[in-house]
């Protein structure tokens, strides 16, 4: 929710309140979200062939932290043609050499 006057807040305060106390619920059931759960993704075979080719490219993907790798899986795998999967693999090989991430 985005408030930009305190009039917006007490009008809505009752569906603040709401949500606050649904909050509390979930929190004192125990219930909640389990992040590291598809945190894992597969790494492309494109990507694969890359490092069999390349082994100081597999080094410098290693030395990634996850969120970097996680990003750059997610542009690669997006891509629907095997072509374009290359594509975006080769453009980023620099970067990556480089310990940088997608968006760096």
């Amino acid at each position: 929710m985005r408030f930009t006057s305190l009039a917006e807040i007490e009008a809505k305060e009752p569906v603040i309140r709401d949500y606050v106390r649904r909050a509390i619920a979930v929190e004192e059931a125990g219930l909640g979200v389990d992040f590291a759960e598809g945190r894992d993704l597969p790494v492309p075979g494109e990507l694969e062939e890359k490092f069999a080719a390349m082994p100081e490219l597999k080094a410098a993907w290693e030395a990634l932290t996850p969120g970097r790798r996680r990003a750059y899986i997610l542009y690669f795998t997006r891509a629907k043609q095997p072509v374009t999967r290359k594509n975006r693999i080769e453009r980023s090989i620099p970067r990556i050499l480089e310990g940088k991430g997608l968006n760096d």
